[in-house]
Formats: structure tokens, C-alpha cells, sequence
């Protein structure tokens, strides 16, 4: 098994956003002890946000080097890519790993048709897993993404995220069910706003050039900058929401049928079906968002 800082230095893609400066300024790291027997900690599971980022450089690749020039062409190829990806992490955690509980929730959890615009739990599955307490923090954070100020910068945004997270380990009526829907959704929200925030204006080229549309989106093009205007602003909160609901629905399937346990020492099977969730929902709305076309895409 691969050590984490091998992970985090893996071989960038041509977009290279797991090893940007940004990337590099969204980790977390601050000086706190981790013992899976008592408390979990954000750096439990910084490696959703570094292998979710690795996840869409990895479809990246493949959108950009295919044919696909149809919503439905891309869905199933942001499937079957993801599935690839998953797949090949439980078994790099674990070569012995059970990898069908992941592979089937990224196949089957239709993450890009559920609503997250007010919250991040009221229409997931098995949301009874997630108590009030970590309620709370996911509406912290969901406020965090969908109303970002426009002179706000990225290191603005996820110093607010940061916040939340020491708020949440602070908080002893937190316990490690809570705190794992808190930070793997923390973790996936830096990271992923980092990612979009450097690649946007990539992706949108690969539509472009598989002929998706004539033109440049109405949109207007990338997010260069955190708050370069409220329609493009508004798009980021939906695409990085989208991901982290993704990861959320994820951790309360996980929670459903096993205690969870974070990578690399615990189940690598559930740590895969939560990037599973995290990276497709994060491809969807990155789709609907260039195309114009939330949900109408389905």
C-alpha cells in the first residue's frame, strides 16, 4: 500500500490539477493526533480530496481522447471511467477488497437527479444515518458553497471550510458517524474547489471540441477567478455541491451496511463507493453547468 504523500505526488495529467499551487494550498494539515479508536480527524480523510481530484484528471483523460458528444454518451462514460477508477483505488488499499458494493453505487446511485440546492441530506438515501448534530455542520458547509461572496478568493473560501471542520472536531456532541459525513465532505469540498476553480475552462473546451455545441457556453466561459460573476459563481457552488453530495450519499450507504473506518486503514471498499459517488457527482454537474442544461440532461 502506497503512503499517502506518495498519493498526493502522483503523476499529473495534462491538466495537472492534483499538483497545482491551489491543490497544494486547500490540504489540510493542521497538528492534530489521530486514533481511530476515539476521535477521527480531517487528515483522516484528506485522501477523498486528493484522489477525487486524481479521479477527474483520470476521466479527464479519457472525455478528452473519445467520441462521445451526446449527453448520454458522456453519462455513461463518466460511469463506466469512474467505476475503472474506483475500482483500481480498493485495490491498491487492498488487493484482496470486495470492490462490488462501490462498483455498484457508483453504476446505480442517481446522484445528478437529486436536489442539493437547500441541503445536502434531505433527499439522499438513508438519510437517517445522519443525525442532527452532523446536520449542523453539512448546512455550515453548504452555506460555505452556495454563497460565496464575489470579491471572495479561493483561499478565502477554504479557510471558511477549514473553520468548519475544527468547529466540528471541537464539538464533543460529535461523534466519529458524525464527523465522518462532516470531513469526508469538507475534504472533497476543498479539493474539488481548487479543481474547478484551475480546470474549468478545460473541460469546457473538450465539449466544445467534441462538438457538443457550436460555441462557448452561455455562461461565459471559466472560473478563473472565486466571484467572476454571480452566474458563474452560482455554477462552481452547484458543480462542487454536487460532489460533495455525492460523497455524502456515499457515507450514508457506507453507514447503512458497515461501520466505517477511514482509508488507508480501514474498509478500502467503502472508501471507494464514497469517491465513487463524490467524482460522478462532480462530472454531472460540471456537464449540466457548460451545457446549460442542468438536469435536463437525463
Amino acid at each position: 500500500m502506497k503512503k499517502l504523500s506518495l498519493i498526493a505526488l502522483s503523476i499529473c495529467t495534462f491538466i495537472a490539477s492534483s499538483c497545482s499551487n491551489n491543490e497544494e494550498s486547500v490540504e489540510n494539515t493542521p497538528n492534530l493526533k489521530s486514533n481511530p479508536v476515539t476521535r477521527y480527524v480531517p487528515e483522516d480523510f484528506e485522501i477523498f480530496g486528493i484522489k477525487h481530484n486524481e479521479g477527474l484528471d483520470f476521466f479527464y483523460d479519457k472525455f478528452k481522447n473519445s467520441t462521445a458528444s451526446t449527453p448520454g454518451e458522456f453519462k455513461e462514460l463518466m460511469i463506466t471511467s469512474t467505476t475503472e477508477y474506483v475500482k483500481d483505488f480498493a485495490l491498491e488499499l487492498d488487493p484482496n477488497a470486495d470492490t462490488s458494493f462501490a462498483t455498484n453505487l457508483t453504476q446505480n446511485y442517481e446522484i445528478e437527479l437529486m436536489n442539493f440546492d437547500k441541503d445536502f441530506y434531505t433527499n439522499v438515501p438513508d438519510a437517517d444515518q445522519i443525525s442532527t448534530n452532523a446536520r449542523v455542520y453539512l448546512d455550515k458547509l453548504h452555506n460555505v458553497l452556495f454563497d460565496i461572496p464575489e470579491t471572495a478568493t479561493l483561499v478565502d473560501v477554504v479557510s471558511n471550510i477549514k473553520s468548519i471542520e475544527m468547529e466540528a472536531y471541537d464539538n464533543v456532541k460529535l461523534d466519529n458517524k458524525d464527523l465522518t459525513y462532516v470531513f469526508t465532505a469538507s475534504a472533497i469540498a476543498r479539493h474539488s474547489l481548487a479543481y474547478w476553480n484551475d480546470n474549468y475552462d478545460a473541460w469546457e473546451n473538450v465539449f466544445i471540441n467534441n462538438g457538443f455545441f457550436n460555441g462557448p457556453s452561455q455562461n461565459g466561459g471559466g472560473n478563473t477567478t472565486m466571484g467572476a460573476g454571480s452566474q458563474t459563481l452560482r455554477g462552481v457552488g452547484i458543480v462542487v455541491g454536487m460532489d460533495v453530495a455525492g460523497g455524502v450519499v456515499a457515507a450514508g450507504a457506507t453507514w447503512a451496511v458497515n461501520v466505517f473506518i477511514p482509508p488507508p486503514g480501514g474498509q478500502a471498499a467503502y472508501g471507494a463507493a464514497i469517491l465513487g459517488g463524490a467524482i460522478r457527482g462532480s462530472g454531472m454537474a460540471a456537464a449540466g453547468l457548460i451545457l446549460n442544461a442542468m438536469f435536463d440532461l437525463w
